[in-house]
C-alpha cells in the first residue's frame, strides 16, 4: 500500500468542504496501492477505494436521521482532489467515465 503523506494531502484537502470541522478544511490520509494503476481493472479499483475512503471521512451527523450520513458534496469533491493529485492518466480516465454516476 502507498499512502499520500499527511503533508501532501493537507495541500490537497483544503477545500471548504461542507462536511470539515468549524474553520472548512480538514486534512486526510488517503490510501492506495499504486502497482494497481497499471492497468484498466485496477485503476477502476482504487477509484473504488477512493470512493469508499472519501464516503468514511465525509460523514456528518443530522439532527432528524438516526445515523451518520455521507455530505455527497464533500466525498465528491475528495475524490476529485485525490484522483488529481495522484495524476495517473488511467485513473483519470476511469474517474473522468463516472463523474455524472457517482
Amino acid at each position: 500500500m502507498f499512502r499520500i503523506s499527511s503533508a501532501l494531502v493537507a495541500s490537497m484537502l483544503m477545500a471548504n468542504l461542507a462536511c470539515a470541522n468549524e474553520s472548512g478544511k480538514f486534512t486526510a490520509e488517503i490510501e492506495y496501492d499504486p502497482a494497481l494503476l497499471t492497468s484498466e481493472a485496477g485503476a477502476a479499483q482504487v477509484l473504488a477505494s477512493l470512493e469508499e475512503q472519501a464516503d468514511d471521512l465525509c460523514l456528518v451527523d443530522v439532527i432528524y436521521v438516526s445515523r451518520p450520513i455521507v455530505d455527497r458534496e464533500c466525498a465528491k469533491s475528495l475524490v476529485a482532489q485525490s484522483v488529481e493529485k495522484i495524476a495517473d492518466a488511467k485513473l483519470s480516465d476511469t474517474y473522468a467515465g463516472t463523474i455524472n454516476t457517482f
